[in-house]
């Protein structure tokens, strides 16, 4: 609750003040009550309606009103003394709806994801330090989630104990395979029992969400192997799975280099796997979500599938309504209102930028409007498989018309069976998926 958050924030700040919590909604029934033991009022409410009512209160209590308000990177601090104004003086009616930014958009911090990696790694202390330097010096959305990638192999009462102590929320579990030759063939020894001591630790330390990431088209793996694979991984009850096709590209990945292609799945079986994983995991009772993700039904990314609301980022498919993505680290990428920046990979250079008070981005892309409407559009095909083309036309000031007439390979994609145009719809056919 933010009357809790609150508090503890103030604490942070100075421990010697003595916080008094009323855990309920100020109304018009109990304004007065509550504001009448106090002799300065401090206003820092998130909502319009709260902060005439509060500024009404003072007014007619006669006692003075410190009114503040934040937005982006800039305060406004204003006080109001009994008889000399009030902020109704200055604001008669609130601005109109959308005028404002929420507070997804105006600098409250909103979920946060520890990956691109295995953060698990840096250790117990490191993550403890890094953890409460964020609490300090960030405000968090009421609610909002912290997740955490882990490698089940390293992951003791120690870690799970400072996760829980940081906030973390959600666990993400990498596995890819439980097949003992498959895990031979890529190098990642980690049995089916480890993984589930570490969710068993994981559970009981009160961080109750997980997701389980599962790789398919694996050296030496097949139909059988992976159907086991899955069973296994159905049986840990994950909230969440996450499974990718394995992409070999050792002209990339050095490490690759060591893989015998030929132990590799050809293209048919690959698709068999796709096509196996998800029977599997519908079966099991869950819902498939966009591409690669298949949640609970009442877990937040099924529900943000059903209300429209689900959006694909850098960092996958996100119930998460905020613009913004902020990466930290190196090589981590942040997603901006008017582009994308990616910071240096190489880890001495980003340390060594950040040291020196700049910034350690090594590369950045601007967006134009074109990139913005057929950015709308890709999203809506990764979502639901579904776009509304003339709608997003219109919203970015497009003619739809214009906007099919430049796709050049539509025709292909349809007398192939891939997509059907519905008037100013596209949609991806099941043979397309």
């Amino acid at each position: 609750p933010k009357v809790t958050s609150g508090a503890e924030r103030i604490h942070d700040l100075n421990p010697d003040v003595n916080v008094v919590q009323h855990q309920t909604w100020l109304t018009s029934d109990n304004v007065m009550e509550i504001l009448e033991p106090y002799d300065i009022v401090i206003n820092g409410c998130d909502n319009f309606p709260t902060r005439y009512l509060v500024n009404d209160a003072c007014v007619f209590m006669k006692k003075p009103l410190v009114d503040g308000s934040i937005l982006f990177f800039e305060g406004q601090a204003t006080v109001y003394l009994p008889g000399q104004g009030c902020y109704r003086c200055l604001y008669p009616a609130p601005p109109p709806p959308g005028m404002v930014p929420s507070c997804a958009e105006g600098g409250v911090l909103g979920s946060v994801q520890w990956g691109g990696g295995t953060p698990s790694q840096l250790g117990a202390d490191r993550l403890l330090i890094v953890g409460q330097r964020i609490k300090a010096l960030f405000d968090r959305r009421c609610g909002a989630e912290t997740s955490l990638e882990i490698d089940p192999r390293y992951c003791d009462d120690e870690l799970v104990d400072t996760l829980a102590a940081i906030g973390v929320t959600r666990a993400s579990l990498g596995v890819q395979d439980f097949d003992l030759s498959v895990q031979s063939a890529i190098n990642r020894l980690q049995s089916f029992e480890a993984t589930r001591s570490s969710l068993d630790r994981l559970r009981a330390a009160g961080i109750r969400r997980s997701n389980i990431d599962l790789v398919y088209g694996l050296p030496l793996q097949t139909l059988d192997t992976l159907a086991r694979t899955l069973d296994q991984a159905v049986a840990l009850a994950p909230d969440r799975f996450a499974v990718f096709a394995y992409a070999h590209v050792p002209w990339m990945k050095a490490h690759q280099r060591l893989i015998d292609t030929a132990s590799l799945p050809a293209a048919g079986e690959r698709a068999a796997m796709a096509e196996l994983v998800r029977e599997k995991l519908l079966l099991a009772g869950y819902v498939q979500v966009g591409l690669d993700h298949f949640a609970r039904p009442a877990d937040p990314l099924a529900r943000a599938l059903d209300e429209g609301k689900l959006r694909r980022t850098f960092q996958g498919y996100v119930a998460d309504e905020s613009p913004w993505v902020i990466g930290i680290g190196a090589s981590a990428i942040s997603s901006l209102p008017r582009g994308h920046t990616q910071n240096l990979a190489d880890t001495a250079a980003y340390m060594q930028a950040i040291e020196a008070g700049g910034f350690a981005v090594a590369r950045g892309v601007a967006v134009d409007a074109d990139d913005r409407l057929r950015g709308d559009i890709i999203g809506q095909l990764m979502c639901g498989y579904v776009a509304e083309v003339g709608d997003a036309c219109r919203r970015h000031g497009v003619a739809p018309d214009a906007f099919f007439g430049g796709i050049g390979a539509l025709d292909g994609l349809q007398r192939d069976g891939l997509v059907v145009v519905d008037h100013e719809r596209l949609v991806v056919t099941d043979r397309g998926r």
